[in-house]
């Protein structure tokens, strides 16, 4: 690895890079992962969006070929990073894949589709070069909840994040999937109580009120460092993506998951 990809792919809170991103959100990431490398033993896979693409090394591990769609600068970073016989990175656009139809087995997509304007067409491509048989697993942070956790009414729809065009309500994904694909299974990650939505309410309210005390900007923030990908398989159950939507109505996930064939 050369220092200028080092220098060049810095972690801007949507590119995880292992190293600088912090272990909770690493952690949420390869849990996802872990899911998806449920569909993919002996199979085609095209990872839409793969960040810096350790999530793409992960399911190579068992799949028969990746395809790692990935931006400009983390592209450097993946092929200096990851080097298998089975996995290959390129620059695609999720509108627009340039790929026959019906050619993967698998596509994994993790927090992609709150980041691509024209969502629509991006899942019409994604049922394009899927095979008939083929199954689409991807996710999105639950607004539902994160609106709840911030104190928003569900009819406000502004775009929190500067990085996102849309963000998903639980029961608009569960809508959107519905119409390209026959059979969507939903499944949550990092469950939360209604103890907990109230307490995680409270903490967010009261670093709000310290946050406007003067001074209080400048006080540097630490996290601490992700896991180093030797320890991919030991990620915490709560991490863990599980239980279907049915399984939804006592508690809330903050990461909606599905598998849609």
């Amino acid at each position: 690895m050369s220092d200028e990809y080092e220098m060049e792919l810095e972690f801007t809170g949507e590119l995880g890079v292992p190293g600088k991103v912090s272990e909770k959100n690493y952690q949420r990431h390869m849990g996802k992962c872990a899911f998806a490398s449920r569909f993919v033993k002996d199979k085609i896979v095209l990872d839409v969006a793969c960040g810096s693409g350790y999530g793409s090394n992960y399911l190579a591990e068992n799949a028969v070929q990746v395809w790692g769609d990935i931006n400009k600068m983390a592209l450097k970073y993946a092929v200096s990073h990851y080097n298998r016989a089975n996995l290959n990175f390129v620059r695609l656009d999720g509108t627009n894949l340039p790929f026959p139809d019906e050619y993967f087995d698998v596509v994994v997509s993790i927090e992609t589709i709150e980041h691509i304007a024209d969502y629509r067409r991006f899942l019409e491509e994604i049922r394009r070069v899927l095979k008939i048989d083929g199954i689409f697993v991807g996710s999105t942070i639950n607004h539902s909840l994160v609106d709840i956790l911030q104190g928003r009414v569900f009819w406000d729809r502004r775009v929190e994040s500067p990085h996102h065009t849309h963000e998903f309500h639980m029961k608009e994904i569960n809508e959107l999937l519905r119409e390209y694909f026959s059979n969507v299974k939903l499944y949550g990650q990092r469950f939360y109580s209604l103890r907990e939505i109230i307490s995680k309410r409270c903490s967010i309210l009261a670093s709000n009120l310290i946050s406007r005390i003067p001074c209080v900007d400048k006080i540097k923030r630490f996290f601490i460092p992700a896991p180093s990908p030797s320890n991919l398989h030991d990620l915490p159950t709560r991490y863990a993506v599980k239980h279907e939507i049915d399984s939804f109505a006592n508690r809330a996930p903050y990461s909606i998951v599905w598998s849609a064939i």
